[in-house]
């Protein structure tokens, strides 16, 4: 086989189209079906469209659309806002306070420890009591001893 002969523009460009396999399985056009053929083609997917559009348009307008919606007879609202709108916040509340409880039951199941705390004594509560009286006094002296900014002294600025 003979080898072709490979310019130096050839060699710069790295463009390489990828032919899919149905383009490959496709015949060869000539320029005769380039032209006016793929027009007539172009213009006839074009009619078949606008073919459909009106069939659609005109199945519609005349009525054959026809959505289809289920009946649920007897189902009303679970809130029952509409029936019985005074009670809707009790029922919120109840409905809530059992979603609480049932947070709580979960909670006890997951953690069983459940350590019985009792009162300190009384005076231990005494005592308590006088260190935190003790801490207040002692931090209200101190904010009170804050020392004030040093009065500026005009002479002192001059020199």
């Amino acid at each position: 086989p003979r080898r072709r002969v490979i310019s130096p523009a050839e060699k710069e460009c790295r463009f390489k189209p990828h032919i899919t396999l149905l383009a490959r399985q496709r015949e060869p056009r000539g320029s005769v079906e380039l032209g006016p053929k793929d027009q007539r083609r172009r213009e006839e997917r074009a009619r078949r469209r606008l073919e459909e559009k009106a069939r659609k348009e005109a199945n519609v307008s005349a009525g054959y659309f026809k959505p289809s919606v289920n009946s649920y007879e007897n189902v009303g609202s679970r809130i029952r806002i509409l029936e019985e709108p005074e009670t809707y916040l009790d029922r919120v509340s109840r409905t809530r306070a059992r979603a609480l409880q049932v947070i709580r039951n979960q909670c006890k199941e997951d953690y069983p420890f459940q350590p019985k705390v009792q009162a300190a004594p009384a005076l231990v509560q005494r005592m308590a009591r006088s260190h935190r009286t003790l801490k207040e006094v002692r931090e209200k002296e101190n904010r009170s001893k804050v020392p004030a900014r040093p009065a500026w002294q005009p002479s002192t600025l001059l020199d």
